[in-house]
């Protein structure tokens, strides 16, 4: 594993060409309590980040901000101390999966996505944030056999759409707040039922 010491700006900018994909591995990303973003995603045909760990970023762990029609692929990858652990703000299309991946002590989000993005996450870990996982106007998130514990919030839509099953959803404050848009559930998730709000949408098991 190689190390990223960052002070006062982004860790690495990803700016590569229309066709062209990046893979980050076996990185390790030191923000020391002033970096930016650890990982910046601004161009590209596709962004892989590999068993890589994030910490003590002011603004976020991975920022995909993309213009373009752009993938983002991240796994076993943890991130810890930041505002937001994945930032997804793209105005081209962006799409993609975070698969194992480990997202704790975020003063805003686990995951907050807004504009044309469509991410899924699975098989990971959002705890201590102050939401777990947040869909704006526009993007499209599905949440998968993951755990979202001990948030502020659980789950939040300001505008966008989520779909969530198969999750364990223990000791938030809240674990729904709906403010426009639409969480759909799969009626199989495990929830320890904390705030009145619920899920006013529904996903068809086949």
């Amino acid at each position: 594993m190689a190390s990223v010491l960052v002070s006062g700006t982004n860790g690495i900018n990803v700016s590569a060409g229309a066709s062209d994909v990046v893979i980050l591995r076996n990185l390790r990303f030191n923000g020391i309590g002033t970096g930016l973003t650890a990982i910046n995603y601004i161009s590209g045909s596709a962004l892989v980040v590999e068993d890589c760990a994030i910490y003590d970023f002011t603004t976020a762990g991975i920022g995909a901000t993309p213009s373009a029609t752009a993938k983002l692929m991240v796994t076993n990858t943890t991130i810890t101390n930041t505002a937001i652990g994945i930032n997804l703000a793209p105005t081209g299309s962006l799409s993609g999966q975070v698969d194992h991946a480990n997202i704790q002590v975020m003063t805003t989000a686990g995951i907050k996505a807004s504009g044309p993005a469509n991410i899924t996450l699975s098989n990971s870990t959002i705890s201590n944030a102050a939401t777990g996982v947040l869909a704006a106007s526009g993007s499209i998130l599905g949440i998968d056999s993951s755990q979202i514990n001990n948030n502020a919030t659980g789950f939040s839509t300001t505008g966008g759409f989520m779909r969530v099953s198969r999750n364990i959803v223990f000791n938030n404050n809240a674990d729904f707040s709906i403010s426009g848009g639409t969480i759909a559930s799969a009626g199989n998730n495990i929830v320890a039922g904390n705030g009145a709000t619920v899920p006013n949408g529904t996903v068809t098991q086949r």
